[in-house]
């Protein structure tokens, strides 16, 4: 049992390998086109997807707020948004874990417990992925299969995967187990494990929901980007459904931030209508936008993480 976390930590770290080597390998020959080809990247439409990208997750911050609230915590705001967006930059290491781990720890304090602050942050995740599966399945439902490799069949089996985890009596059961060893009590009992319900659910399905669509107006700036000739707007809800297939799939696999897997998934949704060159710069450029907008957000809140923190009476458990 002791050496379980290496053998786990290895595991990621051999499948982010294979799929980096087998991502390379097919996108070598596009990559191979661009070189033949230059592209002219206008950066101003990367500026602004970066920007559209942030202002997304301020929506999945804010229902980790609330999820917080409706449970009776109440961290320090400034610590909640430093430990929100140091955790998107934490999911690069190898381990996931270390993203519940990180904002658990960072936001933990006087009037915020330890596991409840833990469940928050699967919930919000949990949140994310189940509407984002929910988003592709309604687009493939409304319009038909939307390519080969995204039709009834692959919807089905997101929304089997995703969709049961976000129900508030499942969810809790499930935390309420893996909770327990941070809820027990020095008289060997346990501290009540607080109930989500279905008003934050349906709060959470709100808000991702938002969050979902405005990555997808990030990934259509992307996309105007590199194809300044292509008007991605009126397919607004294909983009939605094909980058939310990407990102589910990205945190299906086991790879730090879905690297790897999210930028194939990506290239193959859209190489029919980008080309296999555009699409392949197109999900590599969507990745470093992403990531300098996260390491941009983290390096304006570093000063100001610990502002507001005050020093208070423990809250007692309910």
């Amino acid at each position: 049992m002791k050496h379980s976390p290496r053998w786990k930590l290895l595991f990621q770290i051999v499948t982010t390998l294979v799929v980096l080597v087998f991502v390379f390998m097919a996108f070598w020959k596009p990559i191979q086109q661009l070189a033949d080809h230059p592209v002219d990247v206008r950066e101003s439409y990367l500026v602004a997807a970066g920007l559209v990208y942030l202002l997304g997750l301020c929506f999945s911050l804010a229902f980790w707020w609330l999820s917080l609230l409706s449970l009776g915590q109440h961290p320090v705001p400034m610590k909640l948004f430093w430990a929100y967006f140091l955790g998107h930059l934490a999911k690069y290491v190898p381990g996931k874990a270390l993203v519940v781990l990180l904002r658990t720890v960072l936001i933990r304090g006087p009037r915020c417990r330890l596991e409840v602050a833990a469940t928050t942050v699967v919930y919000e995740t949990v949140v994310f992925m189940a509407v984002g599966a929910i988003l592709a399945a309604a687009v493939v439902l409304i319009q038909g299969p939307l390519t080969e490799h995204l039709n009834y069949w692959h919807v089905a089996m997101l929304l089997g995967g995703a969709v049961p985890l976000m129900i508030p009596p499942l969810f809790n059961a499930i935390m309420r187990r893996l909770t327990s060893p941070l809820r027990k009590l020095p008289d060997g009992t346990h501290a009540p494990f607080p109930q989500l319900g279905m008003k934050i659910l349906l709060l959470g399905v709100l808000l991702q929901t938002c969050c979902i669509i405005l990555m997808g107006a990030s990934l259509a700036l992307t996309i105007q980007a590199v194809r300044p000739g292509y008007n991605p707007w009126p397919i607004l809800p294909e983009l939605v459904a094909k980058l939310a297939t990407a990102t589910v799939l990205g945190f299906v696999v086991p790879t730090p931030a879905g690297i790897g897997t999210r930028e194939w998934a990506i290239w193959v949704l859209f190489k029919d209508q980008l080309g296999d060159e555009y699409a392949v710069l197109l999900s590599l450029l969507l990745r470093l936008t992403w990531l300098v907008s996260e390491c941009a957000i983290a390096a304006l809140l570093f000063p100001f993480r610990n502002r507001g923190t005050i020093q208070q009476a423990p809250s007692p458990i309910v």
